[in-house]
């Protein structure tokens, strides 16, 4: 009984923006950018304990394989969550918006990536890469049962970001990836 009761009343989260709060920047060897979260409460009870799981990665291009991206997907969202933010309590309808807005950094990110830098076949031949946001919204029912909403993310701007050139927030934006990586379990 209990279960049919979960089934039929339990909560979904959904990911319906995500903006860009902090400017795309090279430092040394680390790559940062921040993003904020809208997330919407679109089951029929609360969701509890509300929060992100997420990690920047790169790829090598729009023509990626979906796969090696969802498996990072799948390996950043079986971690335990942790961190500094305050899990949330959503009803039925609600929103919250730029609830977990931070500034992600793929650390050391030229040794982990230098297969994923591309080289643009120009007389200068920029090194370009991009940028791409994997994760998970973890959140509980009233019952207790653990449920994730999945998203992957691209960012995007005006031509290419060229490895060491920053790039102003005005110039970003974070969009769903192309091959619809939402899959809400």
């Amino acid at each position: 009984m209990q279960r049919q009761l979960e089934a039929t009343d339990r909560p979904w989260i959904q990911v319906t923006d995500a903006s860009v709060v902090t400017p795309l920047t090279f430092e040394g060897s680390k790559i940062s950018v921040g993003i904020g979260l809208t997330v919407k409460s679109v089951g029929n009870s609360a969701a509890m304990e509300i929060g992100p799981k997420w990690q920047l990665i790169v790829s090598k291009g729009a023509g990626t394989v979906i796969g090696p991206i969802i498996k990072k997907q799948e390996e950043v969202c079986s971690q335990k969550r942790v961190g500094a933010f305050a899990p949330l309590t959503l009803f039925p309808g609600q929103s919250s918006k730029d609830v977990w807005a931070d500034a992600l950094q793929l650390n050391s990110w030229v040794n982990d990536i230098t297969d994923q830098i591309t080289e643009l076949p120009m007389p200068s031949k920029p090194k370009v890469i991009f940028p791409i946001l994997v994760g998970c919204i973890d959140y509980q029912s009233s019952f207790g049962t653990h449920h994730q909403s999945r998203f992957v993310y691209s960012l995007h701007t005006n031509g290419y970001f060229i490895v060491g050139r920053n790039v102003p927030v005005g110039q970003l934006r974070w969009d769903r990836y192309a091959f619809g990586g939402f899959d809400v379990n």
